[in-house]
């Protein structure tokens, strides 16, 4: 009986050990990244923060600024508007700034470098609003970005970069006039080339 139990024992401890290992794991990539990736393949950067700041008024034209302290690349950014855009859409533009100039001239990112905040209107169901309080609205991935203000492209493709100490910025122009601020939120990847990450 003492055999069968402790069978069982080591039975039950090593389902359990095949449940953890079927869960997330830490993999190396071929570029030098690091990812978490779980049984399925689906993966996510270990390096991936989400940095948040607030804009104020979209109907007042504006720029609010995001200071990264180490290098990296924007993947998409995402706005949540925190009340009713009703007159018209409002368009919101991600650029980094020059460091040729700072405080005066911004890189252009060349793909998806704006989020359109619709006005507000009801979907198929009557009863949502978009472009309503709490509506989440996103760049997509975005890619390449240009060399200073020029339009000459400084790198094709991929996500765009961003130098250590370098700023990001999301302007709107207000042509909603609508008095509502937007928490915008910046999905950025740490450059991991280097080992050091102080």
């Amino acid at each position: 009986m003492k055999k069968l139990l402790n069978a069982v024992a080591v039975m039950l401890v090593m389902t359990l050990a095949v449940g953890a290992y079927a869960g997330w794991n830490i993999r190396q990539n071929a570029d030098g990244t690091t990812s978490w990736v779980n049984f399925d393949g689906d993966s996510y950067p270990v390096a991936r923060a989400y940095l948040t700041v607030n804009l104020e008024n979209l109907g007042t034209a504006s720029t609010t600024y995001v200071s990264v302290p180490y290098a990296g690349s924007i993947f998409q950014v995402d706005s949540v508007v925190h009340g009713d855009v009703k007159t018209a859409s409002e368009t919101l533009t991600i650029s980094i700034m020059s460091e040729v100039s700072p405080g005066r001239d911004f890189m252009a990112i060349s793909t998806n470098n704006t989020i359109t905040i619709a006005s507000a209107n009801a979907d198929t169901t009557g009863t949502y609003l978009l472009g309503g309080a709490g509506d989440r609205d996103s760049s997509g991935e975005m890619a390449g970005r240009a060399s200073d203000h020029s339009t000459t492209s400084e790198q094709l493709s991929g996500p765009p970069n961003v130098s250590a100490g370098g700023t990001i910025a999301i302007s709107t122009k207000g042509d909603s006039g609508a008095d509502i601020d937007a928490t915008i939120i910046i999905y950025f990847d740490r450059d991991q080339s280097s080992a050091s990450f102080r």
